[in-house]
């Protein structure tokens, strides 16, 4: 009789203790899961490596936090100055190309 009881009493401990630790490990788990999209860039998705989908528009997004990876694609135009240089063609003549 006496077995039970302590057994109840520490049934009752685990399944307090499992709630106080669901209750502690989900909202950090929550929030992990927020991101942000910046403007002029697009943001692929992987699921432990394996592509789920790209997301184009700014802002704030949540996906699960479990075995994703983030790959960051910037879209702005990006322009290189290149020096003019004289080169000489065929003939002779110089002409200049940049």
């Amino acid at each position: 009789m006496q077995n039970s009881n302590e057994l109840r009493q520490n049934q009752g401990a685990l399944e307090t203790g499992m709630v106080v630790l669901v209750t502690c490990l989900f909202p950090p788990i929550l929030l992990a899961g927020f991101f942000v999209v910046n403007p002029r860039e697009e943001v692929v998705v992987l699921r432990f490596g394996k592509f789920v989908r790209t997301l184009k528009q700014q802002g704030i997004c949540w996906i699960h936090p479990v075995g994703r990876a983030l790959h960051r694609i910037p879209t702005r135009d990006m322009t290189m100055d290149i020096a003019t240089t004289t080169v000489l063609e065929r003939n002779g003549n110089p002409i200049q190309i940049s």
